[in-house]
């Protein structure tokens, strides 16, 4: 349901839909407040990203709004998403999907990966428990908190230079303490910790309602990439 100017769109399904043009009209109206409110999301999450918006972006009337395309519901391309992106979805808490654009498709996720690495520091560690900071988190490169090796701070000083600058050189910090404490007898932290990663996804029920996708964890940080993502 969305409200805008005082007025509220709800969407009905097709199989209850009569067949008169009233009521066509107002499931077309709200599929376009949808697309618009699509959108707005999409720029939101551009912004909060650091992906630049690009004026006279690609617009579709392939998109999916609300379960059909925006062809078949008839939304001219001024009332669609005017984004640069290739693949975007908007989803309700309840799992309706209001907008989509190459959904299904199979691609790098990128930094999604450190809401896993957040999820498994959370399980594992105390937030005032201690991590230093290696050369190799120091040196990772790309996105970073500014860590510098030797640089001693809490684990919840590490989670919030994970998600908050998005930084590559916090998800190693985690990544090589956290591999540690589920297996003190690894040589290998990082790839304890991606084996975590991967069992953790495999028996976790929370993305059921995002498009039931699994996916195989090769690194942890930022330059991690989801090798296999598939919906079943």
């Amino acid at each position: 349901m969305i409200a805008d100017a005082g007025k509220r769109y709800t969407l009905v399904p097709e199989e209850t839909i009569p067949s008169k043009a009233k009521s066509v009209k107002s499931l077309t109206s709200f599929a376009k407040r949808s697309a618009q409110l699509a959108a707005g999301f999409v720029c939101a999450i551009a912004l909060a990203a650091g992906v630049p918006t690009v004026a006279g972006a690609q617009v579709l009337t392939t998109d999916n709004v609300c379960g059909k395309t925006a062809d078949a519901r008839g939304i001219t391309a001024e009332n669609l998403p005017d984004i640069d992106a290739t693949n975007a979805l908007v989803m309700g808490k309840d799992g309706t999907v209001y907008y989509a654009r190459g959904a299904d498709e199979q691609v790098k996720i990128a930094s999604i990966t450190k809401v896993m690495t957040a999820i498994l520091t959370v399980e594992n560690c105390k937030m005032d428990e201690k991590v230093t900071v290696s050369n190799a988190a120091a040196t990772v490169g790309n996105s970073t908190a500014g860590l510098l090796e030797g640089d001693e701070l809490t684990v919840e000083q590490a989670l919030r230079g994970l998600m908050i600058p998005s930084g590559n050189d916090a998800a190693v910090v985690l990544a090589e303490y956290v591999g540690k404490k589920i297996d003190p007898k690894t040589k290998d932290a990082e790839a304890t910790f991606v084996k975590a990663m991967n069992e953790r996804a495999k028996s976790s029920v929370a993305p059921a309602r995002f498009l039931k996708t699994r996916m195989v964890w090769t690194l942890m940080s930022g330059l991690a990439i989801c090798t296999q993502p598939h919906t079943t």
